[in-house]
């Protein structure tokens, strides 16, 4: 039985080629905490997570100080219940994205290394439901950008063979109405259009925007409010006919269930365990899955599992 002997952890400072920005904040460096384990018969795998500039090197402090002393001497096929034990052992810190990112660097490092032990893809090694998934691009929807920009970026993507692509909004309403406008009336009607607030608005805000935007044919309307607005998003979604997103900014368990106990329709995010997907999925829950340049593995699993 092989046992987890060595735990390196590093950080990786990206910087953006091009300029990022939505409605409440400017993405100006993905700080990229990685971690490395390596076991006794010379196997190794690599997890990781991302900032957008704020917060990695705690998560770094969290890893070298907490948890990566905690996976010494550990079987690495026991990825659950390390998992478990590592949430356990930070109860005092969660929920919160240090710690959710933090565990996730040591989830997808396991997953890694199982993966390779075994020789096989992630998507085949948790259960080969698919071979394939849709892909949508949200590389080019930044909300400084203009129109032709948004139409040129949406036609390349819809070229390459994209099924959609996501733009942010959160401008004046008339000028997110005409971004949007433009693209639609480029694409045509089968390309998917999704939009994202970042979280950016109140709910009679956000009922205002969704009304707007319901004749343009959209895919969803992705973190119009606050993500622990677990009312004000149950609110919204019965005063729209837009499928409401949520789940990228969701860390924790409990949060996601209190979400999926009241059928909200769709998931979109970048929770870095594929269960949760998984769940929600088969709930009857719309799920997508957003990877940034690092798709993160246990996430795209989920993606090929629902």
């Amino acid at each position: 039985m092989a046992r987890i002997e060595q735990v390196d952890i590093f950080m990786l400072d990206l910087v953006p080629k091009v300029r990022r920005v939505d409605a409440i904040q400017s993405f100006v460096s993905q700080e990229t905490p990685m971690l490395r384990i390596r076991t006794d018969d010379g196997a190794e795998g690599v997890g990781y997570s991302y900032t957008i500039g704020t917060g990695g090197r705690s998560v770094i402090a969290l890893l070298r100080h907490h948890l990566a002393p905690r996976l010494i001497g550990r079987n690495p096929d026991m990825v659950e219940q390390i998992w478990r034990d590592l949430f356990y052992a930070t109860h005092a810190t969660a929920v919160g994205a240090i710690t959710a990112l933090a565990l996730a660097c040591v989830d997808t490092a396991l997953w890694d290394l199982r993966c390779r032990r075994a020789g096989k893809p992630l998507h085949m090694a948790a259960g080969g439901a698919q071979l394939s998934a849709p892909l949508y691009t949200t590389e080019g929807g930044w909300l400084h950008l203009e129109s032709a920009a948004l139409v040129e970026d949406a036609l390349r993507a819809k070229a390459a063979g994209f099924g959609g692509c996501k733009l942010k909004v959160g401008r004046k309403p008339h000028e997110d109405v005409a971004r949007l406008s433009a693209v639609r009336e480029a694409v045509g009607a089968g390309f998917e259009i999704m939009v994202d607030a970042n979280q950016a608005f109140q709910v009679d805000e956000a009922t205002r925007r969704a009304r707007l935007y319901e004749p343009l044919d959209l895919a969803w309307f992705e973190e119009p409010l606050p993500a622990e607005d677990l009312g004000g998003h149950v609110r919204l979604s019965a005063q729209t006919r837009l499928p409401v997103a949520v789940g990228e900014s969701i860390y924790s368990l409990s949060h996601f269930r209190e979400y999926l106990q009241l059928d909200f329709p769709h998931f979109e995010g970048s929770a870095d365990s594929p269960w949760w997907f998984c769940a929600a999925g088969e709930h009857g829950s719309r799920v997508g899955k957003r990877c940034r340049q690092l798709p993160s593995p246990p996430a795209l699993a989920a993606a090929f599992r629902t």
